[in-house]
């Protein structure tokens, strides 16, 4: 069997930016914050930066102090729970992905993210309902059936596993583990739940 792995279903398509980018915008957004400290939107903007620097413990910080200040902001909280999840915070980040969800209850990349930190924390009950929405949500993303179906493997439901693996297989038949899946599929047989 192989792991979750972390995932944001949506991405912006947009090119990372180079380390110069990275500095200049480190630089113009700590500047700005000593003339307005308690400005939320630039302290998530830090954030984002930093994060992509590999800054994590810094990114938390700036993303903590941007979810204290902007309660009902969605990103703030998303961008907290992602940054957490790299440190493996897992019930922190777990937290902050349950208040992102309350926030924005409508996006998919939010339930299916807090599924994989419910999952790979080890408590897979959990991350089935969180699964279950993400696919509600988004229905053709196969990546939350692959995860779905590891965690209702895992707690015992071989059958309901086997139809999110071929779920996952019809909607992405060329995915790099395509054959690991089909393997694993049939290892599982066709034998009842």
């Amino acid at each position: 069997m192989w792991s979750a792995t972390s995932l944001d279903i949506k991405r912006s398509g947009r090119a990372e930016p180079t380390s110069e980018e990275l500095a200049a915008a480190r630089t113009r957004d700590e500047q700005a914050l000593l003339k307005t400290p308690d400005d939320a939107e630039t302290l998530n903007n830090l954030g984002l930066t930093l994060e992509r620097l590999g800054l994590i413990d810094e990114a938390v910080e700036r993303f903590s102090r941007a979810a204290r200040i902007g309660t009902q902001n969605w990103a703030y909280h998303f961008n907290l729970a992602h940054a957490l999840s790299a440190k493996q915070s897992w019930d922190r980040a777990i937290n902050e992905y349950r208040i992102a969800a309350s926030l924005f209850p409508t996006d998919a990349t939010t339930q299916c993210n807090l599924a994989t930190a419910l999952q790979t924390k080890g408590d897979d009950a959990a991350a089935i309902p969180a699964f279950e929405k993400a696919i509600q949500l988004a229905p053709t993303e196969p990546t939350c059936h692959r995860s779905m179906a590891l965690s209702l493997e895992q707690i015992g439901r071989p059958a309901d596993a086997r139809r999110e693996y071929q779920l996952y297989l019809e909607l992405s038949p060329s995915a790099p583990d395509a054959d690991t899946v089909k393997s694993h599929l049939q290892s599982l047989g066709s034998g009842p739940s």
